[in-house]
């Protein structure tokens, strides 16, 4: 069935999206620790 297939490779693409907004956000709090130390 195809629409299962979809719904999986919906997911996938969703977890990749959160995934990649935590890695931004991880990204400035670490510029922004950089920037204190300054």
């Amino acid at each position: 069935d195809d629409s299962e297939e979809e719904e999986e490779e919906e997911e996938e693409e969703e977890e990749e999206e959160e995934e990649e907004e935590e890695e931004e956000e991880e990204e400035e709090e670490e510029e922004e620790e950089e920037e204190e130390e300054e």
